[in-house]
């Protein structure tokens, strides 16, 4: 059994924490938009099969991306873990770091 340790889930949120104008940033990329975390989430599940991973770990890939990670651990829990940062000078770094949002 295949478990992935470290993918990023290159969301929207993140292409937005890039570039104002994500589809100029898909396009130098070659990369297709992501489009909603849970679609997101199912093309995630897609390669993992194509690829014998039963399980993978993934990463919001910029701060403030929680919920998009979030969002695809609930469409998959048993295929997904999610990571999130947190910025530990925030003031809600305490209740975000025990799951708050």
């Amino acid at each position: 059994m295949i478990n992935d340790a470290h993918c990023h889930f290159f969301s929207r949120t993140f292409f937005r924490a890039l570039a104002k104008d994500t589809s100029g940033v898909y396009r130098e990329l070659q990369w297709d938009d992501p489009g909603e975390p849970d679609a997101l989430a199912d093309r995630w599940i897609r390669e993992m099969d194509a690829n014998g991973v039963h399980r993978a770990a993934l990463i919001a890939s910029v701060p403030g991306d929680a919920a998009s990670v979030a969002a695809a651990v609930a469409r998959h829990p048993a295929r997904i873990v999610g990571f999130f940062m947190v910025d530990p000078s925030a003031a809600d770094a305490p209740a975000r770091g025990r799951g708050g949002r």
